[in-house]
C-alpha cells in the first residue's frame, strides 16, 4: 500500500485451527467409511454372485437327478432368450433324444426276445412231446426236423442282430449295387416257398415291370423281403395266399 512516499506492505494472518480440525474429521470419516464402503461392495457383490449362480446350481442339480429312469422330465427355462435359457434348452434337445434312443433300445431288446422266444418254445416243446412219448422213426424224424427249421430260424435271427449291431457301429461296410426288384422278390418267395407249402399257403409274385431295378445293399434288401414274406407266411391261416406285389 503506498502511503505518500513510502511503499507499504500489510500481512493479514488468519488462524487454521477450524480447517485442520475440518481436514482431520474428513480424514476420519475415510478411514471409517473405506472399509465400509469396501465391505458392503464385498457383501453387494456376494450377493449379486449368488443371484447369478443360483440358477446353474439348480440346473446342476436337475440335471443330477435325471437318470435313465427319469428320462422324461426336463431342465426348467426362465427365460429362453438369454444364455442359461439357451443352454437348458439344449440341454433338454439332448435329452429327449436320448429318451427316444433308449425307448428305442427297450422296444428293440422286447421285440427280439419275442423273436428268439418263439424258436425256443417251439424246441422245447418238440423235445418234451418225443420224450414223453414213444414216436415212430418217422415222427421222430419230423420232429428233429422240425427243430431244425426253428433253430435255422433263430440262428438267421441272430445273424440279423448281429447285423443290425455292425451296421450301428459302422463295422461293416455297405456296398451299393443296381438290383432288380421283381427278381429279388421271386428269388426269395422260391426260398420260402417250402415253408408256405408246409403250412398248405400258396405264394405268388407280380410281375414288377415298373419297378425296374433299384440301388442298394442287395444282402440288406433281400433281408428285408425276407422279414416281410416271412411275416407273411407266419401270420396267413391254412388255405390262405401270399401276394408279393
Amino acid at each position: 500500500v503506498r502511503v505518500g512516499d513510502q511503499q507499504l506492505r500489510v500481512l493479514l494472518l488468519v488462524p487454521l485451527r477450524h480447517q485442520e480440525a475440518d481436514l482431520a474429521a474428513l480424514g476420519q470419516a475415510m478411514l471409517l467409511a473405506v472399509p465400509v464402503g469396501l465391505v458392503a461392495t464385498a457383501g453387494l457383490a456376494y450377493l449379486l454372485a449368488c443371484g447369478a449362480v443360483a440358477p446353474v446350481d439348480q440346473l446342476r442339480k436337475t440335471t443330477e437327478r435325471i437318470t435313465a429312469d427319469r428320462l422324461h422330465e426336463r431342465l426348467p427355462v426362465h427365460n429362453p432368450d438369454d444364455e442359461l435359457g439357451q443352454l437348458a434348452g439344449t440341454v433338454n434337445t439332448m435329452i429327449g433324444r436320448l429318451e427316444r434312443s433308449f425307448a428305442e433300445i427297450k422296444r428293440f431288446t422286447a421285440d427280439a426276445s419275442h423273436e428268439l422266444r418263439t424258436p425256443l418254445t417251439a424246441i422245447r416243446t418238440e423235445a418234451e412231446v418225443a420224450l414223453a412219448g414213444d414216436p415212430t422213426k418217422e415222427e421222430l424224424r419230423g420232429i428233429i426236423e422240425s427243430m431244425l427249421e426253428e433253430s435255422g430260424r433263430m440262428a438267421r435271427l441272430t445273424d440279423q442282430l448281429l447285423s443290425l449291431a455292425r451296421d450301428d457301429a459302422g463295422v461293416v461296410p455297405r456296398p451299393l449295387a443296381r438290383v432288380s426288384v421283381t427278381s429279388l422278390a421271386k428269388e426269395v418267395a422260391e426260398t420260402l416257398r417250402p415253408l408256405a407249402d408246409a403250412k398248405g399257403v400258396s405264394i405268388a409274385v407280380e410281375d414288377g415291370r415298373a419297378v425296374g431295378t433299384i440301388v442298394g445293399d442287395p444282402v440288406r434288401l433281400r433281408q428285408v423281403v425276407v422279414n416281410l414274406i416271412d411275416n407273411a407266411i407266419k401270420y396267413t391261416t391254412s388255405g390262405g395266399s401270399v401276394c408279393v406285389g
